[in-house]
């Protein structure tokens, strides 16, 4: 049930959900402990989410999560790098400032909150 909960609250629920199934059974094979409830629950939910998510989402037109959502950690380690004069080449700089002005990134970047950044028009 939390793992339902996972993949549809969280932007990347899905793979955190899948990912640690993944291993879970991987180590239940190799250590010759398969529990099959297990097994045919996850693989259910994994089903279910990916229906509900895909064709069931787009026959009501609910839309996903936002693109800026989707690289909200990469983002950030780049305004990281912006903020304290990393290494960044022209062409990449000239890029990331087609996306959101420099002055901007390092006026509004907080270690701790992408939030500023995210969530600015």
């Amino acid at each position: 049930m939390l793992s339902f909960f996972v993949c549809f609250l969280r932007n990347n629920g899905f793979f955190i959900v899948f990912g640690t199934s993944l291993v879970l059974i991987i180590y239940q094979f190799k250590q010759h402990i398969l529990n099959k409830f297990f097994l045919i629950s996850t693989i259910s939910l994994i089903c279910s989410v990916v229906i509900i998510q895909g064709p069931i989402y787009t026959i009501f037109h609910i839309k996903g999560a936002n693109f800026i959502e989707s690289v909200a950690i990469p983002f950030q380690q780049i305004s990281y790098s912006v903020k304290n004069e990393g290494e960044i080449e022209d062409k990449d700089r000239e890029f990331l400032n087609q996306i959101t002005p420099i002055e901007f990134l390092t006026s509004t970047y907080k270690p701790l909150n992408f939030d500023v950044i995210k969530w600015n028009d």
